[in-house]
């Protein structure tokens, strides 16, 4: 069985060897991804299996505010969680992405 680990990025993925999910408008924001993790402004995960690095996600707690309905009890903002991408290397082989995850 195939292991599925996500983790903090600790650095700039290395340009000998980048992630490329074939959509350009994601691509930069893998690019970007790590710096914004610095600047506190979402947190970027590598994806690894088996010890191979095989994509990269954002993540991001924002605020949502619903002025327009009246059944809040207090104020009208609440947190959300946001995934604003998960990419998959392009090159990543097809068997990798029928993977059995463990049960919890």
């Amino acid at each position: 069985m195939s292991e599925l680990r996500l983790a903090v990025m600790r650095e700039d993925i290395p340009s000998s060897s980048p992630i490329s999910c074939g959509i350009a408008s994601i691509d930069d924001r893998i690019k970007d991804a790590y710096s914004k993790t610095i600047c506190k402004q979402g947190l970027a995960y590598n994806i690894y299996v088996d010890g191979y690095l095989i994509g990269n996600c954002m993540i991001k707690l924002v605020v949502l505010c619903d002025e327009a309905n009246d059944y809040y009890v207090t104020d009208h903002e609440y947190a959300a969680l946001e995934i604003s991408y998960i990419a998959i290397d392009r090159r990543v082989p097809v068997s990798y992405t029928h993977l059995t995850l463990p049960t919890i």
